[in-house]
């Protein structure tokens, strides 16, 4: 981020004391640690939680078409838009883990008892609690830019001054004359301006004319929310079903068909695709149930493209330079290091082939990130066969060495090597989830105490 586009970063949140306030509580909550730039189209800015930054696009920052007063005006809402996502971050990734384990758990239940089951009721949960965390976000963005407005006009606020300058920020806003503008149906304003979260009729308002109304998202500029957050549920459902599948068949069965009403979903698998779906390079067939039909579907993996094709265009490419092709992501992909440190051991104890290695590997790596006292591996050990015939395998955590305590894991060999790795490590992937969920909720209760920390302007 350039000195000039640190400046205009820094005269938006002082002159909007509702948009510092906001800011500040993202921060103090250990959620949002900077501000740079983004590099995703078609998106004036977005929340990156892994990073904990607020990422805005170069035209949110700098757009010849905007005026400098349009352009603090959209910079302020924006702002005010990503840090209320900031602060929901741990809410919108505990209801995508309640989404990933409500579909686990179906498909577990349904191996051997049911053909098929319908994820459409889990899946509209999901997506309906993204369309309520939008709505916040844009009341939020449009409470800092009242507050930008009010600071201007020494605290007093004129709504039709607001609504025209809210055409340029949000589809929440129509312009009916060059000096009138109207806020959409519903939308409630008290005296100083602001809505109301609390109040559930103003925030469907904006739901309807922000989320429902989003046309230009996505790689392509042309999907609304639902077909850009259904990335996620076809990525969710089909990475559960894999893993399902495959410990199925190891088990002589196979995992239930899954079944989705898309239209009453409204999702287009197309749209889904051209966003980039990650599927390990694999694809994923399911039922559509729209009205009142059954018509198979395919999810295609395109993560790295657009649409079915790009993979066999992938593959003769990364074939003409010797390189790792998507389909090969499941081996190739980081994976937790301990994986490969518990690997090892068997292979080189020999009594079980690559797959059963890998098997009770992950299986052993679940034991062992779900034990709160095992804090690292420090030891990896095969047991003899007991009389019964059972193989424990061992991992270990010595804070003293070979000193007392020492704190281990186990599991059955025989037993571990019938559970695929795959299924394992989604179960690895949702401890992590599970534990920093955890950890953002214990710095959250710790900030008080804490101070407010300094956000970074990132140059």
């Amino acid at each position: 981020m350039s000195r000039a586009d640190i400046d205009k970063v820094e005269a938006a949140i002082v002159n909007s004391p509702y948009l510092a306030i906001m800011l500040d509580r993202a921060a103090a909550s250990g959620r949002l640690a900077g501000i740079g730039v983004s590099d995703k189209p078609n998106q004036a800015g977005s929340y990156d939680h892994r990073s904990r930054s607020i990422l805005l696009s170069p035209s949110t920052l700098n757009d010849p078409a905007y005026t400098p007063l349009q352009q603090g005006d959209l910079l302020t809402a924006t702002l005010g838009h990503e840090s209320s996502h900031a602060i929901r971050s741990v809410v919108a990734l505990q209801a995508l883990d309640r989404f990933a384990q409500t579909v686990q758990l179906r498909l577990q239940e349904s191996t051997g008892n049911e053909s098929h089951i319908d994820l459409t009721s889990a899946a509209k949960e999901y997506l309906n609690e993204v369309r309520y965390n939008e709505a916040l976000a844009e009341q939020t963005g449009l409470n800092a830019l009242a507050s930008r407005i009010r600071v201007e006009n020494d605290l007093s606020f004129d709504p039709n001054e607001f609504a025209k300058r809210a055409v340029m920020v949000s589809s929440c806003a129509t312009r009916e004359t060059a000096e009138r503008a109207v806020l959409a149906s519903g939308i409630r304003l008290n005296a100083a301006g602001y809505q109301d979260a609390k109040d559930p009729t103003a925030v469907e308002a904006i739901a309807r004319c922000y989320h429902d109304a989003a046309d230009s998202l996505g790689r392509h500029g042309e999907s609304g929310y639902r077909n850009y957050n259904g990335v996620d549920v076809i990525r969710v459902i089909a990475e559960r079903w894999h893993a399902e599948d495959a410990y199925a068949r190891a088990n002589g069965k196979s995992a239930a068909d899954v079944r989705l009403n898309m239209a009453e979903l409204e999702l287009d698998i197309g749209k889904i695709e051209r966003n980039g779906l990650d599927l390990d390079g694999r694809s994923f067939g399911f039922t559509d149930t729209s009205h009142g039909r059954l018509q198979l579907a395919t999810a295609h993996h395109t993560a790295l493209g657009e649409g079915p094709d790009a993979l066999r265009a992938l593959a003769g490419e990364a074939e003409a330079k010797n390189a790792v092709l998507p389909a090969q992501r499941a081996f190739a992909a980081p994976e937790p290091p301990e994986l490969g440190t518990i690997f090892s051991a068997l292979r080189a104890d020999g009594r079980w082939d690559e797959t059963q290695s890998r098997n009770i590997a992950a299986a052993l790596l679940v034991e062992h990130k779900a034990d709160p006292l095992s804090q690292r591996l420090d030891r990896v050990t095969v047991g003899r066969p007991s009389a019964a015939g059972e193989t424990y395998v061992f991992a270990e955590y010595l804070p003293h060495g070979d000193r007392e305590p020492r704190f281990a894991t186990r599991v059955e060999a025989s037993q571990a090597a019938q559970v695929p790795a795959e299924r394992s490590l989604a179960q690895v992937e949702q401890l992590g989830l599970q534990q920093a969920q955890q950890h953002e909720r214990s710095q959250e209760l710790d900030a008080p105490a804490q101070g407010v920390p300094r956000m970074s302007l990132q140059h």
